[in-house]
C-alpha cells in the first residue's frame, strides 16, 4: 500500500548526528502536498514540518513545492551548516514557510535562503501560534545567515501570514531585496538579542 502523504509527520527528513552529520546532499524538485493539519491533531492528524534538514553539511534545498504542512514548510536547523534553501515554492503552512534555527539549535551558521516563494503561511488551525512564526520566513538563534530575493506576501482575500522575515537571538544576518504583499504586520520582526543584522532592502509588490 502506499502510504498517504499528507499522513505522514515529516515526508522528507534528513537527520544527522552530531558527530557524524550527513554531507552533501541535494533534496530537489519535490512536491509535498500535505493536510494542513498537525501531527497530533486528534481528530485528523496530519503532518509536522514538510521537509526538515537537521545536523547536515553542505546541503541544497532546491526548486520544491511544499504546501499545507501542519507546522513548518521547510525547516534547517540544529546544527546545519552551509545550507542553500532556494527557489522553493512554499503556500499555506500552518506556521512559518522557511525556518531557519530552533529554540534548540547551538550551532546553526552559514545559510542562505534566496529566491524563495514563501506565501500564505500561518494557517494557524492548531491555534497555537507564536508571534516569531507567523512570518514567511525564520531565523531562530542562527550565527550567519543570508534571506534575500524572495518573495514574502500574501496573496489571499484574508491575510493570515503577519511578518516577511522574523530574527530572533541571531547574528550575522542580512536581509535585502525581498517582496512582500498583503502582510498584516511590520515586514521584519526581532525578538531576543539580535547583534549584525543588515537590511539591506524590502520591496513592496504591486497587485
Amino acid at each position: 500500500m502506499i502510504p498517504d502523504m499528507a499522513q505522514i509527520r515529516q515526508p522528507i527528513r534528513v537527520l544527522g548526528d552530531d558527530a557524524s552529520k550527513h554531507v552533501g546532499i541535494t533534496i530537489a524538485h519535490n512536491q509535498v502536498t500535505c493536510m494542513g493539519t498537525g501531527n497530533a491533531d486528534t481528530v485528523s492528524p496530519g503532518s509536522a514540518d514538510a521537509i526538515s534538514v537537521h545536523r547536515t553539511v553542505g546541503v541544497i534545498v532546491q526548486g520544491n513545492t511544499v504546501i499545507g504542512s501542519g507546522d513548518v514548510g521547510i525547516t534547517v536547523s540544529q546544527q546545519c551548516v552551509n545550507v542553500v534553501v532556494a527557489g522553493n515554492n512554499i503556500r499555506e503552512c500552518d506556521s512559518v514557510g522557511v525556518c531557519v534555527g530552533s529554540s534548540n539549535s547551538v550551532d546553526t551558521r552559514s545559510i542562505t535562503v534566496a529566491g524563495n516563494v514563501s506565501v500564505n503561511n500561518n494557517q494557524n488551525r492548531q491555534n497555537d501560534n507564536v508571534t516569531r512564526a507567523k512570518a514567511g520566513v525564520l531565523v531562530n538563534r542562527c550565527l550567519g545567515v543570508v534571506v534575500e530575493g524572495n518573495n514574502l506576501g500574501d496573496t489571499q482575500s484574508t491575510h493570515t501570514q503577519v511578518n516577511a522575515v522574523s530574527v530572533v537571538d541571531s547574528q550575522d544576518v542580512t536581509i535585502g531585496s525581498n517582496a512582500t504583499r498583503g502582510i498584516t504586520g511590520p515586514e521584519l520582526y526581532f525578538e531576543g538579542s539580535n547583534a549584525r543584522v543588515k537590511q539591506v532592502t524590502l520591496s513592496t509588490l504591486v497587485p
